[in-house]
Parts: structure tokens; C-alpha cells; sequence
């Protein structure tokens, strides 16, 4: 049988004052953040969520089946908005301005044309073959 104990074994030390002065911040930022998060919600009976170049709206479609969420229509050419163009683009920033979501996501096209990949993908020879 594997005895976790000795496998992890423990240092007893005092934690010199750096570390405690990091320790105790760090606990004081989530006790912040806490009270921040709990504000919101308080605040907010329900949270919006906005998507945009949707594609199958997973996120959209998520929201409105959950309690608390409500969804904007979603963003994307299949819905007829090409947010290649000015005018459409425009639109979806008076909509943020408008409604100002609680949460807003973008997620711009990841196939294999898309300038994304040249970023994250290291094997560029596999990545022209696709194209």
C-alpha cells in the first residue's frame, strides 16, 4: 500500500516575514474580492451574457436554459451580422453600450485560415497542409 506520508514528506519551519506578508495579503485580495463578488450578486437578480462570433451559440444557448442568466441575441454572419464591416461592427458596440452584458465573449473564428493559428500553433508545415 502507498503511504502518502512518506511519499510527501513534511519541513516543519517558521514561515520567515516574507512569506507571511504574502500569505496574509493574498488572504486579504480574496476576502476583497469575496465582498466584491457578493455585492454583485446582491446587485444583480439576474446576469446577462453576450456573445459574439457565436458560430453555434453553446454559451448563448447554455445561458438561457440556467436560473439567474439571461442571454442578448448573439453575433455572428450566420445571424447576419458580418463583424467585418464598420456598420456591423458599430452596432455591436452600441449594443455592449446599451445593455452592458455581465459577461461578454468573443471567439473569433479558429480554423485552420484563421491568423490565431499562426500564433499558437507551432507544427506550421501540418497547418498549410490543412489549408
Amino acid at each position: 500500500m502507498h503511504d502518502a506520508a512518506a511519499a510527501f514528506p513534511t519541513v516543519r519551519r517558521p514561515l520567515r516575514r516574507g512569506e507571511t506578508q504574502l500569505l496574509r495579503r493574498g488572504i486579504n485580495r480574496g476576502r476583497r474580492r469575496l465582498t466584491e463578488f457578493a455585492t454583485l450578486v446582491a446587485d444583480n437578480d439576474v446576469f446577462t451574457v453576450y456573445e459574439t462570433f457565436g458560430g453555434t451559440c453553446a454559451i448563448t444557448r447554455l445561458a438561457l436554459h440556467r436560473e439567474g442568466w439571461a442571454a442578448l441575441a448573439p453575433e455572428d454572419i450566420i445571424f447576419g451580422t458580418n463583424l467585418l464591416l464598420h456598420d456591423d461592427r458599430c452596432s455591436v458596440m452600441e449594443t455592449l453600450e446599451e445593455h452592458d452584458p455581465d459577461l461578454t465573449i468573443l471567439e473569433p473564428p479558429c480554423g485552420p485560415w484563421s491568423t490565431l493559428q499562426e500564433w499558437f500553433n507551432a507544427d506550421w508545415d501540418t497547418l498549410v497542409a490543412k489549408r
